[in-house]
Protein backbone atom coordinates (compact mmCIF):
# COMPACT_ATOMS: atom_id res chain seq x y z
CA UNK A 1 0.00 0.00 0.00
CA UNK A 2 1.26 3.72 -1.18
CA UNK A 3 -1.53 5.92 -0.24
CA UNK A 4 -0.40 9.72 0.25
CA UNK A 5 -3.36 9.90 2.39
CA UNK A 6 -2.25 6.86 5.04
CA UNK A 7 1.39 6.87 5.02
CA UNK A 8 4.24 9.32 5.84
CA UNK A 9 6.19 9.28 2.61
CA UNK A 10 9.13 7.36 4.54
CA UNK A 11 6.68 4.40 5.10
CA UNK A 12 6.16 5.19 0.70
CA UNK A 13 9.64 4.89 -0.16
CA UNK A 14 11.07 1.64 1.69
CA UNK A 15 8.62 -0.95 -0.28
CA UNK A 16 9.45 0.93 -3.42
CA UNK A 17 13.33 0.79 -2.70
CA UNK A 18 12.98 -2.69 -2.26
CA UNK A 19 11.15 -3.07 -5.46
CA UNK A 20 13.83 -1.07 -7.42
CA UNK A 21 16.21 -3.70 -5.93
CA UNK A 22 14.74 -6.71 -7.76
CA UNK A 23 13.72 -4.54 -11.23
CA UNK A 24 15.41 -1.08 -11.70
CA UNK A 25 14.11 -0.64 -14.50
CA UNK A 26 10.44 -0.92 -13.83
CA UNK A 27 10.53 2.43 -12.77
CA UNK A 28 8.10 2.10 -9.93
CA UNK A 29 8.32 5.52 -8.13
CA UNK A 30 6.57 6.22 -11.32
CA UNK A 31 4.10 3.63 -12.52
CA UNK A 32 3.36 2.12 -7.99
CA UNK A 33 0.65 4.01 -6.21
CA UNK A 34 -2.05 2.41 -4.47
CA UNK A 35 -4.71 4.04 -2.88
CA UNK A 36 -6.85 3.01 0.16
CA UNK A 37 -11.29 2.76 -0.38
CA UNK A 38 -12.58 4.61 2.72
CA UNK A 39 -13.88 2.69 5.58
CA UNK A 40 -17.80 3.49 3.87
CA UNK A 41 -16.75 1.88 0.24
CA UNK A 42 -15.13 -1.24 1.83
CA UNK A 43 -18.37 -2.27 3.93
CA UNK A 44 -20.58 -1.40 1.27
CA UNK A 45 -18.38 -3.82 -1.12
CA UNK A 46 -18.33 -6.54 1.79
CA UNK A 47 -22.02 -6.24 2.50
CA UNK A 48 -22.80 -6.51 -1.41
CA UNK A 49 -20.34 -9.64 -1.23
CA UNK A 50 -21.60 -11.53 2.00
CA UNK A 51 -24.98 -11.20 0.28
CA UNK A 52 -23.75 -13.26 -2.79
CA UNK A 53 -22.01 -15.62 -1.00
CA UNK A 54 -22.14 -16.38 3.16
CA UNK A 55 -24.47 -13.66 5.60
CA UNK A 56 -22.09 -12.40 7.79
CA UNK A 57 -23.14 -9.93 11.11
CA UNK A 58 -22.66 -6.68 10.09
CA UNK A 59 -23.87 -4.91 13.79
CA UNK A 60 -20.51 -4.63 14.36
CA UNK A 61 -19.28 -2.60 11.03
Amino acid sequence: MTDRRIMLEEERRMPIQMLDEIDPEAKYYETLEEAVNTYDTSVKRLKAFSDKVVQLDFRYF
